[in-house]
Order: C-alpha cells, then sequence, then structure tokens
C-alpha cells in the first residue's frame, strides 16, 4: 500500500467510532488506535473486550485472535476514486 492516498483512506478508515458501529460488541468499550505511518499501518487495542481474559468469557474473540478476522469480514464503502488506483 505505497499510494498515499490509500494510506490516508486506511489511517481513518474506521475511526473509533466506526469502529464500535461495526463491531456492536465493543460499542461500550474504550479504543485506543495506534499509527505507524512508516508501516502505514493502524493497530486497535479494543479495551474490556475480553472481560478479565479469554478463557472466563463467553465474547465473540475468545483467544485474542479472532477480532481481525470477524473486523475483516465486515463491509465498509470504499472511495470510487480509489478503486482505479493501484495499491503498490
Amino acid at each position: 500500500m505505497s499510494d498515499p492516498a490509500h494510506w490516508e483512506w486506511r489511517r481513518t478508515t474506521p475511526s473509533s467510532e466506526g469502529l464500535r458501529a461495526l463491531l456492536p460488541e465493543a460499542a461500550d468499550l474504550g479504543v485506543v488506535r495506534h499509527e505507524f505511518p512508516h508501516l502505514r499501518a493502524v493497530h486497535v487495542v479494543l479495551r474490556g473486550l475480553l472481560g478479565t481474559g479469554g478463557s472466563s468469557n463467553l465474547r465473540v474473540d475468545q483467544i485474542g485472535k479472532s477480532v481481525g478476522e470477524y473486523l475483516r469480514s465486515k463491509q465498509v464503502p470504499v472511495p470510487e476514486e480509489l478503486l482505479d488506483r493501484p495499491l503498490g
């Protein structure tokens, strides 16, 4: 993802509020975002999603590894101008 336009979209999509909308389980949780522009990556922490731990609750992610895949299964609108641009 070397195109700056792609990075700008990815950096801001979804926002913390948008993430809560995509993941209803996180609606009342703290969302902490860490941006790594040199890697063009965003790391998100959902504080309290697993309660006191993966094996002590009934949330969607029992072991802390499937939330990313669950999020990737969600659909978000992509600006049309990005669809015709090569990723890198």
